[in-house]
């Protein structure tokens, strides 16, 4: 059996995860201070929203109705064959 104590040498994400988490982090910083910022949006929305139908073809199926007023079937006590 091995010892629990060199876990960090044999399995190095905890390691490989901060510097590439930490190399992305910066990358992500230097990248937002070094490009301009984008213009705000000057579209012009229309003082309507037009009107989307949707039309199929196809009929879906008939409407499942379960009645619940029936009683319920009793099952015959007897010896199971």
């Amino acid at each position: 059996m091995r010892s629990r104590g060199s876990v960090d040498s044999e399995i190095p994400l905890r390691g490989y995860f901060l510097s590439v988490g930490g190399a992305l982090f910066a990358l992500i910083c230097v990248a937002g201070w070094l490009m301009p910022r984008s213009p705000p949006s000057t579209s012009i929305k229309p003082d309507f929203e037009p009107v989307i139908r949707i039309h199929s073809g196809l009929k879906g199926p008939d409407l499942v109705v379960i009645d619940t007023n029936q009683p319920i079937a009793k099952m015959p006590a007897g010896p199971m064959e």
